[in-house]
């Protein structure tokens, strides 16, 4: 969304006309978009009960927009923007303003993530954070402290600006002894920084020579002035003169190369100095350096890490924003990331190329490199992305959802997995409202649900999945299924695409299956028995 054309030429940074949305419920509602771009520039967004509402979208570019409730009764439900387990946003350049809230963050994403060159004025809460946003094992001596953060904001009349709910997290440090996190606080709000967690106290550098800069009225925060602040001359939102702030691909590359050096370095001196070694979180109570000298190399290799962060997230929302989208130099830009979500998105933007054996190869390196996270967890979210591929290239006007499909999804979204927020994202796009209570938004994508007439599966418990033999797996041609306990009804044969390749029926204990024929790589074998009972399991081709 990018605004009305005065004239089709008229497109830099903007058009000259915004768009409007005024009195909806969610004007603007985004389900599961994951690695798809989302740009909402230059719009206005008035007396909604949510602006903007999105859940699970990781490429999510908000900016120039304005958005303000005046005419709404007061309501702590209204909302100007909703980011429920979003990542890799960019939401900057924005007013907030009028009666109810202005962000609220939901949900988990533990990255660095910014919150930059925004105005909120005359608003109950300008912003408030609930779930895991930010680094949580703290007590790991190999944490980098991650998480959100605000820059460069401008908060004037608000009851509250800056809310953490109880339980909530967000990056510890919010700027650092080199640089202050710049935001402005006016005099009239009634509470500047309302942290409510009392087991994580925070730590908050402001400029002193800035007026205003300097929060005085706060819970669970240790302040320490520093000089300059990251700002520059530059506080909240500031229209046009924000585009001169945009760089190139070159310009990223650059930058990031720069710090890596730095960011290196500093981290074989940590571990040098520090390693093993964790810091007593409860005994911090000041942010003298002199008296905390591993905190202060923390929170200089965290910022590091976070310049390097953020340098990759700009550069990958320039190249989302091409015309075709190089999936290699954003998979690339991802990988720099070094996190799981980041390369977990990698493998949404390689599924899109339909390269089985670059795919299989992501899938591979997510398992070396995260090696808390198991077999059964990606395989579940891998499921939720085969589905929608499959759906997504299915060229009908309708396209036709079956209940195993919604079964497994639903099954996914009850459990306590990587995949259980994604899942939950899937199904509220086909409009299957599981359960009904929990959600936050409701839409409809043009899927329909369901011509195929079926039974409820019944999901397998762990001895049923185990009483099911593949051998030999990995294969070169021929595997056999065996099951000990009931007859095998269907056998049914996915590429990691969601392609059936292979349907088989049967009522015997053993079913010989052929996948000489097809390349290597990764398939995904579902099988049904006598009872009903259904599961599916990885076949690796040799």
């Amino acid at each position: 969304i990018n605004g009305q054309p005065d004239n089709p030429l008229n497109e830099d940074p903007y058009y000259s006309t915004p768009c409007t949305f005024n009195n909806y419920k969610n004007a603007i509602a985004i389900v599961g978009s994951a690695e798809k771009p989302v740009k909402i520039y230059n719009t206005l967004f008035s007396d909604n009960s949510a602006g903007v509402n999105a859940k699970n979208a990781d490429a999510l570019s908000i900016m120039s927009c304005s958005f303000s409730n005046g005419s709404i009764s007061y309501n702590i439900n209204v909302h100007g923007l909703i980011l429920d387990s979003c990542n890799f946003y960019r939401i900057e350049n924005n007013q907030f303003s009028g009666i109810g809230n202005g962000i609220k963050i939901i949900g988990k994403a533990e990255d660095n993530n910014t919150i930059r060159l925004n105005t909120f004025t005359h608003l109950c809460r300008a912003i408030e954070v609930y779930g895991t946003n930010g680094t949580l094992n703290l007590n790991d001596p190999s944490a980098i402290l991650t998480g959100l953060q605000f820059e460069c904001n401008e908060f004037i009349k608000d009851s509250t600006d800056i809310y953490i709910a109880n339980q909530a997290v967000i990056k510890r440090n919010q700027g650092w002894w080199q640089k202050a996190c710049g935001n402005y606080f006016g005099d009239q709000s009634c509470m500047h920084f309302n942290n409510l967690n009392t087991q994580k106290y925070l730590y908050y550098f402001y400029d002193n020579n800035i007026s205003g800069q300097m929060p005085s009225r706060y819970n669970y925060l240790f302040i320490t002035s520093t000089t300059p602040d990251i700002c520059g001359e530059r506080h909240g939102y500031i229209g046009d003169s924000y585009y001169d702030m945009q760089a190139t691909i070159s310009n990223y590359e650059d930058r990031y190369d720069d710090h890596l050096e730095l960011y290196l370095s500093a981290l074989d001196n940590y571990n040098a100095t520090y390693g093993g070694i964790s810091i007593d979180w409860n005994n911090v109570t000041s942010l003298d350096e002199s008296s905390n000298p591993q905190l202060f190399d923390l929170i200089q290799l965290s910022e590091l890490k976070n310049i390097l962060d953020e340098t990759c997230i700009e550069a990958i929302h320039l190249l989302g924003n091409a015309t075709e989208v190089e999936i290699t130099e954003i998979s690339s830009w991802l990988q720099r990331l070094s996190s799981l979500d980041a390369d977990l998105l990698g493998i949404h933007y390689i599924t899109q190329g339909n390269d089985a054996s670059q795919l299989q190869l992501a899938w591979d390196n997510l398992f070396q490199a995260w090696s808390d996270i198991s077999v059964d967890d990606t395989t579940e979210y891998q499921q939720c992305l085969n589905y929608l591929q499959a759906w997504a290239r299915d060229t009908s006007s309708d396209v036709n959802i079956s209940q195993g499909a919604i079964d497994t999804i639903t099954a996914i979204a009850n459990s306590n997995i990587t995949a259980k927020s994604y899942a939950v994202s899937v199904l509220e796009c086909i409009n299957e409202h599981y359960p009904w209570w929990k959600l936050k938004i409701h839409t409809s994508c043009n899927w329909v649900v369901p011509v195929e007439s079926m039974s409820p599966k019944k999901e397998t418990d762990q001895g049923q999945t185990d009483a099911i033999q593949l051998h030999p797996n990995p294969t070169n041609g021929m595997i056999e299924i065996q099951s000990n306990n009931v007859n095998i009804k269907q056998i049914e044969l996915f590429d990691i695409f969601g392609k059936l390749l292979i349907e088989k029926k049967a009522n015997e204990s053993t079913v010989t299956l052929d996948v000489s024929s097809y390349a290597k790589g990764m398939y995904l074998l579902r099988y049904t028995l006598s009872d009903d009972t259904q599961q599916t399991k990885k076949i690796i081709k040799e």
